[in-house]
């Protein structure tokens, strides 16, 4: 079976109408709009870890305040100019797990500035 929200999008390609149509996109994300190479990267910085820490150790949980501060600390050293690590690499991996925390383990949220995200919003 496939979803429908009974909503449809016509397509346009070059300002020229294609008859295509499909389920209304609002809300699904954009995912061709996502920076690739530099995914790539930080998918790399997952392997890299994976490997010095074993699989799926973020998954067992870090805080929010400890991704962070890694983040922030990176980024800091990326101004700076260090090229000991690839800083911005690790700025970003930290920063994107610090939102998945935020977004999925409520238990890791201990930063009093933010309140941990309710489902049921």
């Amino acid at each position: 079976m496939i979803k429908d929200s009974g909503e449809r999008t016509e397509f346009e390609v070059n300002g020229v109408k294609t008859g295509a149509v499909r389920d209304m996109h609002d809300g699904k994300g954009r995912f061709d709009l996502l920076p690739w190479h530099a995914i790539w990267e930080v998918a790399k910085h997952c392997e890299a870890g994976a490997k010095k820490y074993g699989l799926h150790n973020v998954d067992r949980g870090i805080p929010m305040s400890s991704l962070i501060d890694s983040g922030i600390r990176h980024t800091a050293k990326y101004i700076m100019g260090e090229e000991d690590e690839p800083h911005l690499t690790a700025a970003c991996w930290n920063l994107l797990w610090a939102l998945e925390m935020l977004l999925t383990r409520n238990d890791m949220v201990d930063v009093p500035w933010v309140a941990p995200f309710d489902d049921a919003d």
